[in-house]
């Protein structure tokens, strides 16, 4: 009976050891690129350069986060990124397929993007949230 009560216990101090994740991982936080970003606004110009920005309703809006490691998630099936340049990011999918962007950075709090191959400006603003 000792013994039940003694692994009990210890199963319990191991468990309570334990944190929880949730889907996404813990929210990564830091400089430049690295952190969790939420898209609020796109910006789609028919190319006469007088289109305005387009706030995203909350319903719309979502989250990316970029770990220091490397790793992405949150956008779509890509899981890792790397800096190329300066403004320049390329996502990897897991089949090594990639997409490279072009983004700007703005007191370490708003990121714009570009959302992949367009003729015309095609725009996505993030703001950090961590």
């Amino acid at each position: 009976m000792k013994r039940i009560i003694l692994a009990l216990s210890i199963l319990t101090v191991i468990l309570a050891g334990c944190k929880k994740h949730d889907n996404q991982g813990d929210a990564p936080s830091g400089e430049g690129v690295i952190g969790t970003w939420q898209s609020v606004a796109v910006l789609n110009d028919i190319g006469n350069g007088k289109t305005p920005w387009r706030d995203l309703p909350a319903k719309d809006r979502t989250l990316i986060y970029l770990y220091a490691n490397g790793t992405a998630k949150g956008l779509n099936d890509y899981k890792s990124y790397t800096l190329e340049d300066e403004g320049r990011i390329t996502f990897t999918k897991a089949d090594n397929s990639k997409i490279s962007l072009i983004y700007t950075l703005a007191n370490n709090k708003e990121m714009i993007m570009t959302q992949g191959a367009c003729i015309e400006a095609c725009l996505i603003r993030y703001i950090k949230v961590k």
